[in-house]
């Protein structure tokens, strides 16, 4: 009953104000709202931005409207206590900025974007402008929880190609300089590390990290470490380790695209910021991806997600894989690093020369 009274009013309220959203040149836009009060402050909200996109093409509208509203008191409301107790609200206002807004610019034609305190406006403004909306029949004066993941894997079961965020075009041009002093012919090897206090069963294994870049052909391979943003000011390599680290990736979302863009192969733990690999046209093998005392990353979940472990996601190219049997411990990452490295090399038109025997301890 409260939506088709909410549904009545939205409906009238656009009819009063249809001259200003005409004159506004809205009619050609897909306006969607995104609620912080309801929906989590993560990068998952790549999934929200990756289906607006899809559904802007399926309409053939000209663009997007994103209108974001910041969280009450600037708490995670969609996330436990645990996390709202680990992060400060200063930490949530960081992370709002930094994902959330920052991830609209990812999109091939960056949308307008409005960002907002109040529920009220922000619903009136969607409500009164949005002659086209995701999801299609959605109220915008009442909450809406994401409905992206859902749609993103029907589309990507249609053959619809679901790989479509892309670096600005003046963070790749910052990437590949940076890379000019660093790579020197050498094929571009990412490692991004997960180091949160939350969740910290999800953790990365710095320790066979590190032997795994060891191990690496360090005439063939750059290596470049990304490192968690909570230990981005903090965070250094051992001087033995033949690797790079990028600390400006770790702090901006553009570069870390731009960065994956540019590699022959990125690796990781199930993570966060490796959704934007894994919507890019960027090579992604992922480790560890099932931990199931971490209820976000346990198997139960990842099937209400849409995701059967053991499979790839219909969504995946021929160079991005999940390795659901393998942790991230050293043997592992050899293992998983041994079978993409021939896979991507083909997939690129390149010939895989032999990695030798490097087995055993680094």
């Amino acid at each position: 009953m409260a939506r088709w009274i909410a549904w009545t009013i939205e409906l009238a309220i656009k009819l009063v104000f249809s001259p200003i959203a005409l004159l506004a040149g809205s009619r050609r836009n897909l306006v969607v709202l995104y609620d912080a009060n309801v929906n989590p402050i993560t990068y998952d909200f790549a999934w929200f931005l990756v289906a607006a996109e899809l559904e802007r093409r399926r309409r053939r509208l000209d663009g997007i409207h994103v209108i974001l509203i910041t969280p009450a008191k600037w708490r995670a409301w969609g996330e436990s206590g645990e996390y709202n107790h680990l992060f400060s609200p200063e930490d949530i206002r960081w992370r709002f900025n930094n994902i959330i807004v920052a991830l609209c610019q990812l999109l091939p034609h960056a949308p307008s974007v409005s960002i907002l305190q109040s529920q009220t406006i922000a619903r009136i403004l969607a409500t009164i402008f949005a002659w086209h909306t995701f999801p299609r029949r959605c109220v915008h004066l009442l909450p809406n929880r994401d409905y992206g993941r859902t749609y993103v894997f029907e589309q990507s079961y249609l053959g619809i190609d679901t790989h479509i965020l892309q670096p600005p075009d003046g963070a790749s041009h910052y990437v590949k300089e940076w890379l000019k002093q660093k790579v020197n012919g050498r094929r571009l090897i990412t490692i991004t590390l997960r180091q949160s206090r939350y969740g910290s069963e999800r953790n990365s294994d710095i320790l066979a990290w590190i032997s795994f870049a060891k191990w690496l052909d360090q005439k063939r391979y750059a290596i470049v470490f990304i490192q968690d943003t909570e230990y981005a000011a903090s965070f250094t390599l051992p001087e033995d380790v033949p690797a790079f680290v990028f600390p400006e990736a770790t702090l901006d979302i553009r570069l870390r695209l731009a960065l994956y863009t540019q590699a022959f192969m990125n690796l990781g733990v199930n993570n966060g910021p490796l959704i934007v690999a894994m919507f890019s046209s960027s090579p992604l093998s992922i480790v560890k991806q099932v931990v199931e005392s971490v209820s976000q990353s346990s198997t139960a979940l990842l099937r209400q997600h849409g995701f059967e472990p053991g499979h790839q996601p219909p969504f995946f190219s021929d160079q991005q894989h999940i390795f659901w049997d393998l942790n991230d411990d050293f043997d592992a990452l050899c293992s998983a690093f041994t079978t993409m490295e021939a896979r991507v090399a083909q997939e690129s038109h390149e010939m895989a020369s032999p990695i030798g025997d490097h087995r055993g301890e680094p």
